[in-house]
């Protein structure tokens, strides 16, 4: 029992305030001028990369459109255009046998 009731009493002593006192070598606008060259750096490394999964996508895209869709367009516009060949080969058919 004395084992559950011990560690609530070492929450309750007191604590001392710690302070810290931070001490830097380069004035503030130097700091800031590094953390927004810094941050630029960052971004430009994303957007770089972002760019590179971007033309991935799109040459992606551009594959299967040229390789399965347009392929698939071209086929039937074929198909359509032989069937009316074929329909307007037989009226002219029909007009000669008259």
């Amino acid at each position: 029992m004395a084992s559950l009731i011990l560690p609530i009493f070492s929450l309750a002593r007191e604590t001392e305030d710690v302070k810290v006192v931070v001490t830097h070598e380069k004035p503030i606008g130097e700091r800031l001028d590094d953390l927004l060259q810094g941050l630029k750096q960052g971004l430009i490394g994303a957007w770089q990369e972002a760019l590179g999964i971007w033309k991935k996508m799109l040459d992606g895209v551009k594959n299967l459109w040229e390789q399965k869709i347009w392929s698939f367009f071209f086929r039937k516009i074929e198909e359509g255009i032989q069937k009316i060949g074929n329909v307007i080969l037989e009226k002219f058919r029909a007009l000669l046998n008259r």
